[in-house]
């Protein structure tokens, strides 16, 4: 059990490290908080659609 526990521990300072790195970046990439669906990829804004309308209720 201690064993889960540590392993548990290791994957939360992992997973805090990813999102202050990738935070970081997307900051420096101009992306921070407010991401533009003006300039996201066609097949982005396509998913984005159907998230949107036939399969938002599910």
């Amino acid at each position: 059990m201690a064993d889960m526990q540590n392993l548990v521990e290791r994957l939360e300072r992992a997973v805090g490290r990813l999102e202050a790195v990738s935070h970081t970046s997307d900051m420096h990439r101009g992306y921070a908080d407010s991401p533009s669906k003006a300039g996201a990829a066609p097949y982005v804004q396509a998913f984005d659609s159907l998230l949107a309308g036939p399969v938002a209720e599910y």
